[in-house]
């Protein structure tokens, strides 16, 4: 019994008869062509040269933002969430996130405060 064997495209080492990849990361193409490179696609907020990558559905409708302008939203969301909730320090936002956890029973993975070690954590 011999073993024939084809070279690599990419990197010319001996594969054996019916490999399709190869440790170079070469993979023998399958019976679908490949997909055409999609046009990149501009993000919704005017004056931006960063390609769009994540869509989202804004105060105008659905847009293609950046990955900062998608931030920057996600962001004013949970500061806008924080005001109407009246939680303006930290100390009442992990109150919130515990108090929250608790109900679903769930362990709170928040650090603790500087001398909190001694209390009972929520389980």
């Amino acid at each position: 019994m011999s073993n024939v064997f084809n070279l690599c495209p990419r990197c010319s080492v001996d594969l054996p008869s019916g490999a399709t990849s190869c440790v170079c990361g070469w993979k023998k193409r399958g019976s679908r062509p490949e997909r055409k490179a999609r046009e990149p696609v501009q993000c919704a907020h005017d004056g931006c040269a960063i390609d769009a990558t994540i869509r989202m559905r804004l105060p105008t409708g659905w847009g293609s933002v950046c990955r900062p302008h998608a931030e920057r939203h996600w962001q004013e969301e949970a500061d806008d969430f924080c005001t109407h909730m009246d939680l303006d320090t930290r100390a009442k936002q992990h109150g919130f996130v515990k108090e929250k956890l608790a109900a679903f029973k769930q362990r709170s993975f928040v650090a603790p405060e500087p001398g909190d070690g001694d209390e009972e954590r929520v389980t």
